[in-house]
Order: structure tokens, then sequence, then C-alpha cells
């Protein structure tokens, strides 16, 4: 019956989960006259009918950065990096397109020098926050 749900024992019984003789769908009686599956498994319950389907997903747009084309491409370990430092994850392959990030400020700016805190990984958001999306490169500056 597919509309019950079981769940796997842990062990020493979880061992029985893949064997076809402890499946809750095997209604022969192979363990002394009676049903193997509760030595493995344990009924949580049922379900019937069927779920209704969900609106589509709402997307929010990512604002555009204030200035003037993408700063410059993140690099990862960089030893400068200091609170409030933009850098740029380019989305295309000529990099004129790009996510700007901004280095947080305090207990958490030296994360912006590690790798394993790259903006937009797993991790980053500890140390980078999203600030917008970029296109095209920044103008030159004037020597000083």
């Amino acid at each position: 019956d597919f509309s019950k749900i079981y769940q796997c024992k842990g062990w020493p019984y979880s061992g029985y989960c893949g064997d076809e003789t402890y499946s809750p769908l095997n209604n022969q009686k192979g363990c002394n006259g009676a049903v193997c599956w509760p030595t493995a498994w344990t009924y949580i319950g049922g379900c019937s009918g069927t779920i209704a389907p969900t609106g589509a997903p709402m997307f929010t747009s990512l604002a555009q950065w204030e200035k003037e084309g993408c700063p410059d491409e993140y690099v990862a370990n960089n030893p400068n990096y200091k609170g409030g430092d933009h850098v740029s994850i380019s989305k295309n392959e000529d990099n004129t397109y790009g996510i700007v990030w901004k280095c947080k400020e305090g207990t958490t700016e030296p994360w912006c020098r590690s790798e394993g805190y790259a903006p937009g990984t797993q991790y980053g958001g500890q140390a980078w926050e999203k600030v917008g999306h970029c296109e095209g490169t920044m103008s030159p500056t004037t020597a000083p």
C-alpha cells in the first residue's frame, strides 16, 4: 500500500531495511508465521488524496549598483581586503555583468581575506553583503 509511511529503524535493525523479505510491501509471513517488516520498519502514518498545486515562485530583482561599471573582480585570499571594500563576481564570459559584494565591517572583516568566506559561497554571507548587480567596467581614474 503506497499510501502508508514507514521509517527504517535504527541500528541494529537498520541492516534489514534493504532486504526485500523485510519490505513493508511484502505480505508473506516469513518470520515465524508473521510478516517481517515490523522488525526493520516503524509505521509512521498514512496519507490520502493529493497535494494541492502551489503558486508560482516569486523572485525579487537585485538592485543596480549605484556606481558606473563593475568593481574589481574578487581575488581569493587577498590580504588587502578590508571592511567597506567592494568586489564583483562575474556572471558572463566577458566580465561585463556581475554581482557586487561589500566586505562587512566589524569582527568578521578579516574573513573577507579568506577563500573559505568568498562571496556567494556557503559561508560568504558571514563576511560579505550582496549589494546589487553591475554592468560594464569602471572608468579609469586619473593618476595622482
